[in-house]
């Protein structure tokens, strides 16, 4: 845990604000490091470079001083509490009466789910009342339990563990139907690995694992006891750490290192939000459960496609957008796309019949919907791309260099696309054509 919280305090900047190596501090990282630093029972305000404190960053710098947002003012509450100041006169501000100012009669905060669940734990950490708002909560429970950012939407592992998070610490009783619910959605919705993903397909993620490890301490139940496969949570989100204490977002790709960790380090130590001085981990009880089979953690289903051997195929080497030289000495009948505009690519050249795997986010043409799912379009789940047998993934910048040089080391072809103009898309096509 010191090896996390030393990589915390490389990122702090001469504002006492932190940010990722090469950026300008920010509210929303220098927020996480900030609970990451209560959680760990330091003081915030001695963290310090040239004088400067992580809080004296909340009274100086403009974007922190006045947030816009409803989240962010839930968010600046419980900063201001977890740092033990006063959010009713801090910065010449009451805080806490400019939140409560932005609830709706019905209880709602904002317009979402989520900038709700954010009013919730600035007002629980202020002392508030806050029966109203869980109300609102409750009513846009999802079907199969879960809740998603905004009212109606598909529910996600993030905005699910936010609300039991939120509904735990208004007073709400672990075992009320609507906390027990979204624990049995979480359960359900555990990957193989014994982590957690957003939703879809994706890989499975640090931040996701932090959110669900929090809100399953906030139960009272350990979440280490939630074993898939011999997996668990806890052990996945420790296996992020990298060497210089920076945890990574999935397991082939670094991002936001800093807020990440920051994101890991209360989670990791059993401190659900909102997060107060002092705050002791909760009495945790192993229920020993058995995790119920994650509906997107099944193999690949393998989809029969052309005979490469109907047509005859000389072999040809191409050059994609990042001048890496491919070579593919078979027509490829087996690609796996991992881009929208990939797939429209693929199926627009006549080759959707030779698709075999494409991310959560392409749904164009609708044929494309019915292929097998690998992943989300940053969170690329390499084990199902792998599980699809591909023999060419055309891929794309925003799959991060780290799970294209990934997908290469297991030995599969890959040509990677970036098309920065009507031309370079023009181009790409004739790639594509070239190649298949």
């Amino acid at each position: 845990m010191q090896s996390g919280l030393d990589y915390i305090r490389s990122c702090q900047h001469d504002d006492g604000g932190f940010a990722e190596i090469g950026r300008d501090t920010n509210p929303g990282t220098s927020w996480f490091a900030v609970m990451a630093i209560v959680a760990a029972g330091e003081d915030p305000h001695n963290w310090r470079v040239n004088g400067t404190s992580a809080i004296d960053y909340w009274r100086s710098a403009p974007d922190a001083t006045n947030p816009e947002g409803t989240a962010e003012l839930g968010k600046m509450v419980t900063l201001v509490t977890a740092a033990g100041e006063n959010p009713r006169a801090f910065n010449n501000h009451d805080y806490v009466a400019e939140l409560k100012a932005r609830m709706k009669a019905d209880g709602q905060f904002g317009d979402f789910v989520y900038t709700t669940y954010w009013g919730i734990f600035g007002l629980v950490s202020a002392g508030e009342d806050v029966s109203l708002p869980v109300a609102w909560l409750k009513k846009q429970q999802n079907e199969d339990g879960g809740y998603g950012w905004v009212p109606g939407a598909e529910s996600d592992s993030d905005d699910t563990a936010a609300v039991i998070m939120a509904l735990v610490a208004a007073g709400e009783p672990a075992d009320t139907p609507a906390v027990a619910r979204a624990i049995e959605y979480l359960g359900a919705h555990q990957m193989n690995d014994g982590s957690f993903n957003y939703g879809g397909t994706s890989s499975s993620n640090a931040a996701s694992a932090a959110w669900v490890i929090q809100a399953i301490a906030a139960t009272g139940e350990d979440p280490s006891s939630w074993s898939k496969n011999g997996n668990d949570p806890v052990t996945t989100l420790v296996n992020f750490q990298q060497p210089d204490g920076s945890f990574l977002w999935t397991t082939y790709t670094a991002d936001n290192p800093c807020g990440m960790t920051a994101r890991a380090i209360p989670a990791l130590l059993g401190k659900p939000y909102p997060i107060l001085p002092g705050q002791a981990a909760p009495d945790l009880q192993g229920p020993g459960r058995s995790a119920i089979a994650a509906p997107g953690a099944t193999a690949v289903p393998q989809t029969t496609v052309l005979a490469a051997g109907s047509v005859t195929w000389r072999p040809v080497t191409v050059t994609d957008d990042y001048g890496e030289d491919v070579r593919l000495d078979t027509m490829p009948v087996r690609i796996v796309s991992l881009a929208p505009a990939n797939t429209e690519i693929l199926f627009a050249l006549g080759l959707g019949d030779r698709v075999v795997g494409v991310t959560d986010y392409c749904n164009y043409p609708v044929e494309a919907t019915t292929k097998p799912k690998v992943g989300g379009y940053s969170t690329v789940n390499i084990e199902r791309v792998v599980a699809a047998h591909p023999d060419l993934v055309i891929a794309a910048f925003g799959n991060t260099e780290e799970v294209v040089n990934r997908l290469r080391d297991l030995g599969l072809t890959v040509i990677t696309l970036s098309p920065d103009s009507v031309e370079g898309t023009l181009h790409d096509i004739r790639l594509i054509g070239k190649a298949t």
